[in-house]
């Protein structure tokens, strides 16, 4: 059988309006271009001309082009669109059985295009920075703040953070820390110990993790759970209790981050 390159986004025709009298078998041959980076995802169809009793129509795959293995199979007998994804050498499409086909015709191809692969984690340091009201600052506790927005199949983690607290005091009574965490449950990732600088009356800032001392410190989740929180939002919170005092004023946390893959 003879073999055909097949070019990303072609359509690429193996059986053409050939008779059903009898199941016709393989049709033609392609080779794939297998990418550096992605998966192939294939996408073909099958065009039947007439009225079947019943059709078996097999997209075939192969690495050496002499071994095929069925990857997926039509039994639609009005003809349908499939998809499938895999890194194959090798695509034809097989009539491997037919009945009351007789003057009636089939036409098969397919056409393929690259995925890409979401990287399994980057060491790219990302920044954000989330501005923080008074009327917000009040109820950390009870309702924390999205500071990252997750992204699927990635995890979210803090690298150094500070926090610019304008002007204003607040009371802290039973606030026992400001955390960045997992929206999935995650607890307490990075926490900035202690809270005194929101008594402060004046502008201060307090630093978080891998910056200077300032009297904080910070604890880390342990990471083995990490395959637990893919997707997740990075949250700031207070722990504890809400600061009080309406004239507190805003607050400024600024985030350097990085994701982890699974």
């Amino acid at each position: 059988m003879a073999k055909y390159a097949a070019n990303v986004g072609e359509d690429s025709i193996s059986i053409d309006n050939v008779d059903l009298a009898s199941a016709f078998g393989a049709g033609s041959e392609f080779a794939l271009v297998i990418p550096n980076h992605g998966t192939p995802n294939i996408t073909w169809q099958t065009v039947i001309t007439g009225t079947i009793t019943s059709i078996t129509v097999n997209l075939e795959a192969s690495l050496d082009g002499i071994n095929w293995f069925v990857i997926d199979t039509s039994s639609s007998i009005t003809g349908e669109i499939r998809s499938v994804s895999g890194s194959y050498r090798f695509i034809r499409i097989n009539n491997s059985a037919v009945a009351d086909g007789a003057g009636d015709e089939l036409t098969a191809s397919f056409v393929y295009s690259n995925s890409i692969v979401t990287p399994a984690s980057t060491e790219e340091i990302l920044s954000t920075v989330l501005n923080v009201s008074n009327a917000q600052a009040v109820a950390l506790f009870t309702t924390p703040l999205t500071i990252v927005t997750g992204i699927s199949g990635l995890v979210p983690v803090p690298y150094r953070w500070r926090i610019r607290k304008i002007t204003g005091a607040y009371t802290i009574v039973g606030v026992t820390g400001l955390d960045i965490g997992w929206s999935t449950g995650g607890g307490q990732l990075s926490r900035l110990l202690p809270t005194s600088f929101l008594n402060a009356a004046g502008a201060v800032t307090a630093f978080g993790p891998s910056g200077p001392a300032s009297g904080g410190s910070s604890v880390y989740a342990d990471l083995g759970v990490i395959n637990t929180h893919s997707g997740a939002n990075l949250t700031f919170s207070a722990a504890g209790a809400n600061p009080a005092g309406v004239g507190g004023g805003a607050l400024t946390v600024m985030l350097e981050y990085y994701f982890v893959g699974l």
